[in-house]
Order: C-alpha cells, then sequence, then structure tokens
C-alpha cells in the first residue's frame, strides 16, 4: 500500500475557485521522523518553527467585491489526509475611503506539470525518485484608492528538480 503518494508536496491557495498562487513548503522532520508512529513526547528546539509564506493576493481584490460569497481555499497537492494547513488573512484597508472599486485584469495560469521517476534496485528498500514540477502564472488587478488607480501584477514561475531522494 502507498502511503502518502509521492515526494513532492506543494500548497495551493484559490480565490473563488480561481487559482491565485502555490508554494513548495519547506520539509519539516520532527523529533521522530517522518512517520507520526515514532514521534517523541517532547520536542527538540526549533521542531514547530515552521516558516511562514507571504502570497500576494491584490490582483484578486475584485473578486471580492462582487456581491457573491467568496471563498479562499487551500490545498495541498499530491497530499494525504494527515496534511493540515492553516492560514492568517491580512488586509489593509484606506480609511479615506467606503466604496472600493478593483477589478481582475489579466489571469494567465498554466497546469502544474509533474513528471515522476522511480528507479527500483534488486534490495528490498533501495529506490530511487526523480521528480521535477513546473508552472507558470501570471495576474493582474487593478484597485482604485485615495492615492490613485494602483495596478499591481504578480509573476511566478515554478520549475523545480530537486533532485534524488
Amino acid at each position: 500500500m502507498a502511503r502518502g503518494n509521492a515526494v513532492y508536496r506543494e500548497i495551493v491557495v484559490s480565490m473563488d475557485h480561481h487559482f491565485a498562487s502555490s508554494f513548495v513548503p519547506f520539509p519539516v522532520i520532527y523529533t521522530g521522523g517522518i512517520n507520526p508512529l515514532y514521534w517523541h513526547p517532547v520536542s527538540a528546539l526549533g521542531a514547530f518553527d515552521l516558516p511562514t509564506y507571504y502570497i500576494e493576493l491584490t490582483p484578486f481584490r475584485g473578486l471580492l467585491i462582487d456581491s457573491k460569497a467568496d471563498e479562499i481555499g487551500l490545498s495541498v497537492v499530491d497530499g494525504i489526509a494527515e496534511w493540515l494547513v492553516d492560514a492568517n488573512l491580512h488586509l489593509w484597508l484606506d480609511p479615506g475611503l467606503s466604496d472600493v472599486q478593483a477589478s481582475l485584469g489579466r489571469y494567465k495560469t498554466s497546469r502544474l506539470s509533474i513528471t515522476c521517476r522511480y528507479a527500483y534496485a534488486t534490495q528490498l528498500l533501495d529506490k530511487s525518485f526523480n521528480i521535477r514540477t513546473k508552472r507558470k502564472s501570471t495576474f493582474s488587478g487593478r484597485v482604485k484608492s485615495l492615492l490613485g488607480n494602483l495596478m499591481t501584477e504578480v509573476e511566478m514561475e515554478l520549475d523545480e528538480q530537486p533532485g534524488r531522494v
């Protein structure tokens, strides 16, 4: 039985079912290793010091003011049920402007491409994995504020080949 799918993980953020961003999290190995059954009750210093990732959602501001219910989603690509994800949402408001005008301009993204190669040796535990992932995205949006019309553009390119695992 294959538990945990493959060795690649990616956190995907969506706004109203539109792909908005993604990042590859830093691998964290807890005190007992990868297998939760080996975890120890006392954690080492820094074991839970997980990094913070910032994602720019300003180009999608126009989707949030369309008088419809909104959904911001987080998911794990190729994950299993034990992968928990949470987030903080930070909003900056223009105190002098009661009516916000914004629109999503350019929205261009390619599907995630994952290429996996597995090599199994004759010995039971001797295996190697080569994984390559690619995606390119460009988003732009306009927000009208007291400072004038602000144009934001976000370009992301994911081209990872972490090597052999």
